[in-house]
């Protein structure tokens, strides 16, 4: 359910952000024609030419996060501050949009060149960056979103 409901989300949010931002529409398309053009098949090796593509995806998930929200449950006690402590049982639910807007520069704009290899912000910031999660709890489909996505906005940007 969560890759489904995830995916759907973060297509329409490239679909609508593409829509308000056809500057950077153009560039993604600008990046595509470099190596392919409109009637050619994207190929995996493309995928690695695609680094502003990549950019923008990374930062259509910072900007706006597909699962917002993940529940979890406290298999024990945990000691959240000095005066507070979530009881075992609890559900906990923190929130993705929270982290995804903090240490960014200008975290309320969007802006996929903080994602590139000049700014990497997205490695700077990388606890922050909790789409997908982070260290070992990283979920096991960021890179096949992150291809799903950039496959999505490459072929969308040569139509």
């Amino acid at each position: 359910f969560a890759s489904g409901d995830a995916s759907t989300a973060s297509l329409t949010w490239t679909t609508a952000m593409m829509a308000d931002r056809p500057d950077i529409l153009a560039k993604v398309r600008e990046e595509q024609l470099k190596f392919r053009t409109a009637d050619q098949c994207m190929t995996y090796e493309n995928l690695g030419d695609m680094t502003y593509t990549k950019a923008v995806v990374k930062e259509l998930l910072r900007y706006r996060p597909p699962a917002p929200m993940v529940p979890n449950l406290a298999h024990a006690d945990i000691q959240l501050s000095d005066d507070f402590i979530v009881p075992k049982g609890s559900v906990v639910i923190p929130s993705m949009w929270t982290p995804s807007h903090q240490g960014f520069t200008n975290p309320f704009e969007f802006d996929p060149d903080r994602m590139m290899p000049e700014r990497q912000e997205d490695r700077i910031h990388g606890k922050n960056f909790m789409v997908f999660g982070c260290g070992p709890h990283r979920c096991v489909g960021y890179e096949y979103a992150i291809n799903h996505i950039s496959c999505f906005l490459a072929v969308m940007s040569l139509r």
